[in-house]
């Protein structure tokens, strides 16, 4: 949403202060007609990055990866596991057509995961 790596790790630092126990990673999917339409969006390795920050400040809390991660993510989705994120969000969510959860339960599985 044009934050830069310095707000989020603000943010993250303001999170463990607050000593949450979960903290879901939402992924700005564009909508024609909505104030952030045709903003730049984040590169798939930056939120993997951003997942990694987040992991490293908050190690024992739930990192959850949510709407939005298969379009921004693509192809780097099992990065966001290996990053950090130990919490997703799968199947459709309000007007986002997610993948079908056996997908992500694969691929869970595929990193050596339990779910």
């Amino acid at each position: 949403m044009g934050e830069s790596l310095g707000d989020r790790i603000d943010l993250v630092i303001t999170l463990r202060e607050l000593d949450v126990d979960s903290f879901p990673v939402n992924i700005l999917i564009q909508r024609p007609g909505t104030p952030l339409f045709g903003s730049q969006p984040l590169k798939p390795v930056d939120i993997v990055l951003t997942i990694a920050v987040f992991t490293f400040l908050l190690p024992e809390k739930e990192i959850k990866i949510c709407p939005g991660k298969e379009i921004q993510l693509r192809q780097l989705r099992p990065l966001a596991i290996i990053a950090g994120c130990n919490s997703i969000m799968t199947g459709n969510c309000l007007t986002t057509q997610g993948r079908v959860p056996e997908i992500d339960r694969e691929m869970i599985l595929d990193r050596g995961l339990e779910y």
